[in-house]
């Protein structure tokens, strides 16, 4: 009896092994084939709606970038704000440039009676052609004109240039000269009056086109803005 009934499990249980599915190791999509569910295909207007939800996102996307993030200050507009601005700068300065290097068609008489009327003409004197060459070393001869003031007093260094060239190649000649004439007032007034010094080393030299203005006085940049409006 307990032969038959252990021989009836045995017989039992081989059957229940060959019901159950086969599991194979080395092979998982066999074991999960019958959990496998098909995917269902979109149609044709899920597929759509799924498109223009995606184009929405890179729209909002790439005006997010443009403006900057939500609640905080716009980077790109910052920076077009930026450029703009250096380039009204560039601009503005070009604009400057040329208004202080630019000449005037004014005859030499006008400019001269221009500056004339600011000087202090109880401290200075107008000098003749001589003067120049005396003074600078040129000849009053080979320009379209010249005004120069000097000090009445020899313990001053005040005086005052007005030239105008005939062509640009005499502009660097004019230069070196009044260089040379600063060097020798310098010398001249140096250990004794050192205000004078101050005044020398502080002078005012503008060139205008073909004009050329040289001041040495304490009201160096009243003269020179006459200069610059009577152009």
């Amino acid at each position: 009896m307990i032969e038959e009934k252990t021989q009836k499990k045995t017989q039992n249980k081989t059957q229940e092994q060959k019901k159950a599915p086969r599991r194979t190791a080395g092979n998982p999509r066999a074991a999960a084939a019958p959990n496998k569910k098909k995917q269902r295909r979109p149609s044709r207007q899920e597929w759509e709606e799924d498109q223009r939800i995606r184009q929405e996102a890179v729209r909002r996307r790439s005006a997010v970038q443009a403006v900057g993030e939500p609640g905080g200050k716009p980077q790109n507009k910052k920076l077009l704000v930026f450029k703009y601005g250096m380039v009204l700068a560039i601009v503005g300065y070009v604009v400057l440039l040329l208004l202080m290097t630019g000449g005037s068609s004014k005859p030499f008489d006008t400019i001269e009676k221009a500056v004339e009327k600011t000087l202090d003409t109880e401290s200075v004197s107008k000098t003749t052609n001589q003067g120049l060459k005396r003074y600078y070393g040129l000849n009053a001869a080979d320009y379209d004109g010249v005004m120069l003031y000097v000090s009445k007093s020899s313990l001053s260094a005040e005086e005052v240039l007005l030239l105008k060239v005939k062509n640009n190649e005499q502009i660097e000649e004019v230069q070196n000269a009044i260089v040379s004439r600063k060097d020798r007032r310098r010398s001249d007034f140096e250990g004794y009056a050192p205000d004078e010094v101050a005044l020398i080393n502080n002078s005012v030299l503008s060139v205008r086109g073909q004009y050329i203005f040289f001041v040495i006085s304490k009201n160096a940049s009243e003269y020179k803005t006459a200069f610059a409006k009577s152009l």
